[in-house]
């Protein structure tokens, strides 16, 4: 008798212990996006031992994972990733975003976005409402390790477009974010000249953003200039060694049909120690050009070298001269051809003319052009012998 009253007084304590203790799952604080809020692990497990939806959304299409993002709980995250049939991939209601998405957003939840990428059925090329993707969103906020580790995923795509034409690496040049810029440089297939809103690159981004060192990445390798905005504080050195897709090859040797060679390369090529008083602008077009002040009033001069082989060509000079004409001499190897070349005006100082100068003579291996005027030339683009 008494063993079973000592039995009965123990089920009574461990009844009233348990009540004491037990989640209430018609409490409306214990619905799981509360849970997930507060960290409360113990009560989260509770709740999906006893058949709460790990995939439910709340009104603005969250899930738990979400919310566990959204609130940098990344313990909750983990618990959650643990489920069986988690869907790490659905999306919130208005913006479309996924859990990986919200992670990449800041540079503390590092550890997050690791163990999101640990799951195999994880997208990360998973696009918003308005096409960007973790890795944009990443590269725009500077969050360096995070990019870092999505890159780190084989299937990564680095040339993805949001719906106006952005991509990772226009955002990190357009914000300056260097280290991450070179960390997408690092990937093979990345594309430098992809162009997004307006036709911009990342070179035309860092250039209006007046980001350097970007410019030295993107030129590294192989950014092309075309029509990219000008700085005065642009270094001359950078711009000289970016290739054009509007550029003729540098003193080229182009081969015709019927065997001659047209000499061809462009203004930017000209020989910086016997030349003076001019400012390289490969913003326009590819023209060399002078930034105005007092290099208007100093005489400006351009030598160029080249290689040639013997004959009799027909030289070509192609600028833009907008509101005044600015006749400039021609020098062929030390011989005057013309003291009143390029005169005509072309309609803006962007839209570019091609003058033929007139016939001359060239000798085998090295010969010299100069092109000089007593004060600002015209904008210059590209110089071209023709075979007669």
């Amino acid at each position: 008798m008494k063993n079973l009253v000592k039995c009965l007084i123990l089920i009574i304590f461990i009844l009233n212990l348990l009540s004491s203790s037990a989640v209430s799952y018609t409490d409306p604080d214990n619905n799981i996006w509360n849970v997930v809020e507060k960290g409360d692990i113990k009560t989260l497990q509770v709740l999906l031992a006893n058949g709460a939806d790990v995939n439910a959304k709340d009104k603005y299409g969250r899930t738990a994972l979400i919310f566990a993002v959204v609130h940098e709980q990344t313990e909750i995250v983990k618990v959650l990733l643990a489920q069986k049939g988690i869907d790490v991939n659905l999306k919130t209601k208005e913006g479309g975003e996924t859990a990986l998405m919200i992670a990449a957003f800041d540079q503390d939840r590092i550890e997050i976005v690791k163990a999101l990428l640990a799951k195999k059925e994880i997208d990360v090329n998973a696009k918003n409402v308005v096409g960007e993707t973790a890795l944009m969103t990443a590269s725009l906020k500077g969050n360096t390790d995070i990019v870092k580790a999505l890159l780190a995923i084989k299937n990564i795509d680095v040339n993805a477009k949001s719906m106006l034409g952005g991509t990772a690496l226009i955002a990190a040049s357009l914000k300056g974010n260097t280290e991450i810029v070179r960390a997408l440089l690092s990937i093979k297939n990345i594309d430098v000249n992809i162009k997004g809103e307006n036709g911009k690159t990342a070179l035309y981004c860092a250039s209006q953003m007046g980001h350097i060192e970007i410019l030295r990445l993107l030129v590294k390798a192989g950014a092309v200039i075309d029509n990219i905005p000008w700085s005065s504080d642009f270094p001359i050195d950078i711009l000289r060694q970016t290739p054009s897709s509007n550029t003729p090859k540098k003193y080229g040797l182009e081969s015709t049909k019927d065997g001659k060679h047209i000499v061809q390369f462009s203004a930017g090529d000209f020989v910086r120690e016997e030349s003076k008083n001019v400012m390289e602008n490969i913003a326009f077009n590819n023209l060399v050009t002078n930034n105005g002040g007092n290099n208007d009033r100093l005489p400006q001069k351009l030598t160029y070298r080249f290689q040639a082989i013997k004959g009799n060509y027909e030289l070509e000079i192609s600028y833009a001269a907008g509101t005044e004409s600015r006749p400039v001499e021609v020098y062929i190897n030390g011989k005057m051809i013309t003291d009143n070349a390029l005169t005509e005006l072309t309609g803006s100082w962007t839209t570019v003319k091609i003058e033929v100068i007139g016939h001359v003579t060239l000798k085998n291996g090295e010969n010299t052009l100069v092109i000089m005027r007593n004060t600002a030339i015209p904008h210059l683009q590209s110089i071209t012998f023709r075979p007669l």
